[in-house]
């Protein structure tokens, strides 16, 4: 038991505060956390098949263009092939066209076509690597509670590079 010297105000006082930490020890005032999204990555094939061709030196492999949509880091999705959406607590570990890019040097990097692979522009290059990322979607083409059918539409030039650039 707890005695006081006093007036009766610290006793008061003393047990509101007493009451008062009690009670708010057993609410919360802050919201409960929202479960962490997932985040993906993208993985490139063991294996590329290639065509004989010459041996190429080195291949410069430029920043993916892709739509203003698609170049986030959102995993887009199509309920009905026509509307886009992003999907709700998840999203790619890297905006899209890097994610893209960095795939595609790590599968070229096991081809022995290919010696060397520079990922930025400007350089002196005997080849340059143009990506444009068309589509990059899940579609539920057989409706929400299937499984979605993965659409990847890319675009790849390569083209000889000019002489001194």
């Amino acid at each position: 038991m707890i005695f006081f010297r006093g007036s009766k105000t610290k006793l008061t006082q003393f047990t509101t505060l007493a009451l008062s930490v009690t009670f708010l020890s057993a609410c919360s005032v802050l919201p409960k956390p929202k479960p962490a999204p997932a985040v993906y990555r993208l993985t490139a094939p063991q294996s590329l098949q290639s065509q004989s061709v010459e041996q190429t030196k080195v291949v410069n492999i430029e920043m993916p263009t892709t739509s203003k949509a698609l170049s986030g880091m959102d995993i887009i999705l199509s309920p009905d092939g026509r509307r886009l959406t992003m999907a709700s607590g998840a999203h790619w570990a890297q905006p899209v066209p890097s994610l893209l890019q960095n795939s595609l040097i790590d599968m070229l990097m096991g081809n022995p076509n290919v010696t060397g692979i520079i990922p930025k522009g400007n350089t002196r290059v005997p080849y340059r690597l143009n990506m444009d990322i068309r589509r990059f979607e899940a579609v539920f083409d057989a409706g929400e509670n299937a499984p979605p059918l993965a659409i990847v539409h890319l675009n790849f030039p390569l083209r000889r590079a000019k002489q001194g650039s």
